[in-house]
């Protein structure tokens, strides 16, 4: 869906579904919310949302994707883009709607162009269309276990398929979940 040639890469914008990539539920919009990406795949860093209130069900671009000069250092294995934003990644269903705060956000994922697995968070505010890195402080965590914000725990793991409280889902390849949990 992409028109800048320049973040095609090898499978174009069609990798944001086919590839390791994930999606979130935004309560609030009531939409499904796609992002991802990544590796060699696409360097595409834009935001799909499949907005459930349209007649009919239409798939929104929420977020453009960086191009052109923006993407000019997509060959270094950036965590950030050139123009700020954060680089496409196969996410690993590691992007979690959070509805008190109501913001995206997106921890880790195998980076483009080179694979590698990050190790930034990063929030997206989706009123004001705007990505910020949250800081994760000295010791950064590693994708497979755990990052902290605002009194939220993200924590990934290797699993398929899991159950909460008769609330069954299937997550691909990583799980996140995200727990509150009380300021001590």
């Amino acid at each position: 869906m992409s028109p800048y040639s320049d973040i095609q890469s090898i499978e174009g914008c069609k990798a944001e579904m086919a590839d390791w990539s994930g999606g979130l539920f935004d309560t609030k919009r009531n939409r499904l919310i796609i992002h991802g990406g990544g590796h060699n795949g696409y360097y595409g860093n834009e935001i799909y949302a499949i907005d459930l209130n349209a007649n009919p069900i239409a798939p929104v671009l929420v977020q453009d994707a960086s191009h052109g000069a923006g993407i000019s250092n997509v060959t270094n294995c950036p965590e950030v883009y050139s123009d700020g934003n954060p680089v496409a990644v196969h996410s690993y269903s590691g992007l979690v709607y959070v509805s008190s705060l109501d913001r995206y956000l997106r921890y880790s994922g195998s980076r483009s162009n080179c694979g590698f697995f990050g190790s930034s968070m990063w929030e997206y505010d989706p009123t004001g269309f705007a990505w910020t890195q949250i800081t994760l402080g000295s010791t950064r965590p590693n994708p497979g276990a755990m990052a902290v914000r605002r009194r939220w725990l993200m924590i990934r793991f290797p699993m398929r398929f899991i159950s909460i409280k008769r609330t069954q889902a299937f997550f691909g390849s990583m799980t996140s979940m995200l727990i509150h949990y009380a300021a001590s």
